[in-house]
């Protein structure tokens, strides 16, 4: 039985090996994902300006607020991996240039940060949309957007066989050659988007739209740096069926220079109580090539939320233990709307 049991205990040290050592090489595949598609989320309908800027005031009420709180690769870290906050607000602020047009303003915060080497990533975005509509009901409609964020990234932790500088270049830029000089750099962007949404019969919803980011040259403090424009991709559809169930199809596709990323989703709803607006959602996604995910979520009135598990499916599952990491997504409509006034009326009684 000794045999065995130092073969089973140096199966242990090899897992432990694997997994301290294989982490330098998920946060190298982080950094080269990062090339592509910057943040991203399983629950990426919690965090829509980050998917296209045209979604500010896309929606019916007063103001939206929500945020994702994201936790990853704490299999593989004792220190936690990577932890990601996102936070947004939106509203449709004025009429647009036509009755039944519009103008929307948004503004989204996220930090990311990989508490093993102290990497830390904040970054805001700011921007403004139109929405133009095809007809007086506002049932098919085109919006167009335009953002500028800004980004900082830092390096916490002085350690010398990390090379902060190379990090932040492939975070942000693809020219390796410029010579940052520091340890925190600040990077300003540009992207545009357009999308269409359109109501349909029986409370069936179609959107899906394209932003490109990353327009024209990074401004880097006083420099300017070349980098890939990064593409976003997006379509879903919300299908009632039989009785109070509800399918809600969605896919995501990102591409920035020779690295992408695909999603598929779909969602099951069935609706609790109508008066109350009470909805539970559940379902399964697909990042591509990565991750099998399974949401759970539920609605109240204006409320939603939604938890998302991804189960690691790539190359990576056997230091990660196949877990990927989590996420909890938090959103809320809120209505202001003045109450219209009555003139009071004389009621004749009846003779």
């Amino acid at each position: 039985m000794r045999p065995i049991n130092g073969l089973q205990r140096l199966l242990e040290i090899t897992e432990f090996m694997l997994k301290r050592f294989t982490f330098l090489f998920i946060l190298f595949c982080s950094v080269s994902i990062s090339k592509a598609q910057d943040i991203h989320f399983t629950s990426f309908d919690y965090a829509p300006l980050t998917i296209n800027p045209s979604l500010a005031g896309a929606f019916l009420g007063t103001y939206r607020i929500g945020g994702i709180y994201r936790d990853q690769w704490r299999s593989v870290s004792s220190d936690g991996g990577f932890k990601t906050v996102n936070f947004h607000v939106d509203m449709p602020v004025i009429r647009g240039f036509r009755e039944q047009d519009w103008i929307g303003i948004g503004v989204n915060v996220f930090n990311d940060r990989s508490n093993t080497y102290d990497i830390n990533v904040t970054r805001s975005y700011q921007g403004f949309s139109y929405h133009l509509s095809l007809d007086k009901k506002q049932t098919q409609i085109i919006s167009f957007g335009i953002q500028n964020s800004t980004s900082n990234t830092r390096i916490l932790r002085n350690d010398r066989s990390f090379n902060t500088e190379s990090f932040i270049l492939s975070m942000d830029t693809s020219d390796d050659d410029l010579d940052l000089g520091g340890t925190s750099q600040m990077l300003t962007r540009w992207s545009g988007g357009a999308m269409y949404s359109q109501y349909l019969r029986n409370q069936m919803f179609i959107r899906g739209g394209l932003s490109v980011g990353n327009i024209g040259r990074l401004t880097n403090n006083n420099a300017n740096l070349n980098t890939r424009l990064h593409y976003i991709a997006f379509a879903m559809v919300d299908v009632p069926l039989r009785g109070n169930l509800f399918i809600t199809p969605q896919v995501l596709y990102q591409r920035k220079g020779n690295n992408q990323e695909f999603m598929t989703q779909a969602k099951i709803g069935f609706l609790l109580n109508e008066d109350k607006g009470i909805y539970v959602n559940s379902g399964l996604g697909v990042r591509w090539g990565d991750a099998v995910s399974i949401l759970l979520g539920a609605d109240y009135n204006d409320v939603r939320f939604q938890f998302a598990y991804d189960i690691n499916v790539s190359g990576l599952s056997p230091a990660t233990n196949t877990v990927g990491g989590f996420e909890l997504g938090v959103s809320y409509i809120g209505k202001i709307y003045k109450k219209p006034k009555v003139d009071p009326t004389e009621v004749c009684p009846r003779f």
